[in-house]
């Protein structure tokens, strides 16, 4: 039976908010992500899926084959050193499970340079055993995306924005930020 968003309980395309749906996404981001749910089903890496990368890339077997084994291989550290169990939507389903995303931010922020998100994601998506290895799929993915002129723009708002330095307050001082209004709100302590 195959599966589908009606038999696992999960809520259909038309439920999830516009930015989760596959649409929303870049070619190469879209390509990536089916990927990944066609290496989840079948662990084994093809030609068909190599071929595919092939014309992504512009025609470059080579960056191609690295490609498609980073992700492979991603994917196998992910199966076996997870942090907790990973979700992957099926390959024909629009919408974008949150851990395909991650997986995307993390190759993004290897392909951007951003060391404190390729940390933070790979830390939340790996046990420190395999943070390494991981990471180092991820660049090899971001590297054959960027050497072809494919670059990838999903990414997690910018941890820097959100960082507020604030003297030492004292016990009960709490620091809430609001990201709409890009502002910080800081609650003082009340009573001795």
């Amino acid at each position: 039976m195959p599966i589908s968003p009606q038999n696992t309980g999960r809520p259909t395309a038309t439920a999830a908010p516009p930015h989760e749906t596959l649409g929303s996404f870049t070619l190469p981001e879209r390509s990536l992500i089916r990927a990944m749910r066609e290496l989840a089903l079948q662990p084994t890496v093809c030609d068909s899926l190599i071929d595919q990368y092939t014309v992504l890339l512009g025609g470059n077997r080579e960056d191609a084959r690295t490609a498609v084994n980073g992700l492979g291989g991603l994917l196998r550290t992910l199966a076996t050193n997870p942090r907790r169990k990973m979700r992957f939507r099926p390959p024909a389903c629009p919408v974008v499970a949150p851990d395909e995303r991650a997986v995307l931010a993390l190759i993004t922020a290897c392909q951007q340079k951003d060391r404190v998100w390729v940390r933070s994601i790979i830390g939340w998506l790996l046990t420190p055993a395999a943070q390494s290895l991981g990471a180092l799929y991820a660049k090899e993915i971001a590297t054959s995306f960027h050497d072809n002129g494919r670059t990838l723009t999903c990414i997690f708002p910018s941890p820097r924005k959100d960082i507020v330095s604030t003297p030492s307050l004292g016990k009960n001082t709490s620091i809430r930020l609001v990201r709409e209004k890009n502002q910080a709100s800081v609650r003082l302590p009340t009573g001795p």
